[in-house]
């Protein structure tokens, strides 16, 4: 039996979509803020951002976003605009920056170190310090991923942040290199034999990298040694290879000992960049050494290294996503979280401010 659909059918159910898509879209909305574009200087360079203020009274509270790896902007693409409801909605105001060589910043990200990026985090915190606005002593740190590595440097170097929130965060660069190139050859078919193959490779193009400063040999050495099932066989820009010579070394096994002020840690059980559990076991093993003792550490259990659900959203890059998944995100929005992650950045914060 064939089915008849109307054209007035056709036409009531797009315009029921087209109303649910914009409802859905409209919980991406920043809370009701004051918008402010902050200018620091960092070595000669100077960055830009966006001061978000909540309603209420000031001063204010503020939690300082450090970026993950890669070129980001300050919101990230805008994928920051949950997370920093959160926190808006708890009264703690939000700043956030450019990378630098990126938007309206100057310079270029892929020159910095982990520590440089540290010290870069203390000049934005000294520049707000100096705002009517914002209450000097309750101000501190969210970091996303790769800034699992700049935290630990910014505890060793001030006393000043009043807190810190890390997502994602790895222990050994070299070892979470490792792990993210071990679970993308597993994503797309490859055999255990095809991964150590590759991974051997990788460890002899590290020893290179950490030998010498030459681009040319870097190249040449690719041309020589054709890498293993063309697994990493593209080169890294001369930009990029600065970067990883620059980081490839760090590891914060003992540097989170440094972490002496209120600290959540967050991870999801499925993080394919990230060796989650490791992380987990290593801050657990480090909690009792950390001098402020207020030590909270979360694992998510079915959730990605975004802290979204890993049924649906466990790709390495959102970049990957096929453009049905892009569409469910934007309709779920807070719900395609793990359950509780965006809640407990606000809340926890909250607590840890308001302690006596």
């Amino acid at each position: 039996m064939k089915i008849k659909i109307s054209l007035a059918s056709v036409i009531a159910v797009g315009a029921v979509a087209s109303m649910f898509s914009v409802t859905a879209l409209a919980q991406f909305d920043l809370v009701d803020s004051e918008s402010l574009d902050i200018t620091f200087e960092h070595k000669d360079v100077f960055l830009s951002g966006t001061l978000l203020l909540p309603e209420g009274e000031k001063p204010f509270p503020v939690v300082l976003f450090i970026h993950g790896d890669g070129a980001q902007d300050r919101f990230a693409g805008d994928s920051y605009s949950l997370v920093l409801n959160s926190f808006l909605e708890k009264g703690i105001a939000c700043f956030t920056w450019d990378k630098k060589g990126v938007g309206e910043s100057g310079g270029n990200w892929l020159h910095q170190s982990m520590s440089g990026r540290a010290d870069e985090a203390l000049v934005a915190l000294q520049t707000l310090k100096k705002r009517d606005d914002i209450d000097p002593e309750r101000i501190g740190y969210i970091g996303f991923s790769q800034a699992g590595w700049v935290i630990p440097e910014i505890a060793g170097e001030s006393d000043e942040p009043a807190f810190y929130i890390m997502v994602g965060g790895a222990i050994n660069w070299l070892e979470q290199s490792e792990y993210i190139t071990r679970t993308r050859m597993v994503s797309e078919g490859f055999s255990e034999n095809d991964v150590q193959q590759v991974l051997s490779y990788s460890a002899l193009v590290n020893e290179l990298i950490l030998s010498t400063d030459s681009y040319d040999d870097y190249v040449l050495f690719h041309k020589n040694n054709p890498s293993p099932k063309g697994y990493l066989a593209n080169l890294m820009s001369e930009d990029r290879l600065h970067f990883v010579r620059l980081n490839m070394n760090s590891d914060i096994t003992e540097s989170i000992k440094n972490i002496n002020k209120p600290l959540l840690a967050i991870w999801g059980s499925d993080d394919l960049n990230v060796d989650a559990a490791k992380s987990y076991s290593t801050y657990r093993e480090a909690r009792n050494e950390m001098t402020s003792g207020d030590v909270t550490l979360l694992m998510h259990q079915g959730a990605t290294h975004s802290m979204l659900h890993s049924k649906t959203y466990n790709y390495h890059l959102v970049d990957q996503w096929p453009l049905f998944t892009l569409l469910r995100y934007l309709l779920e929005g807070k719900d395609a979280y793990s359950e509780g992650y965006l809640d407990v950045l606000g809340e926890w914060t909250h607590e840890k401010l308001h302690q006596e």
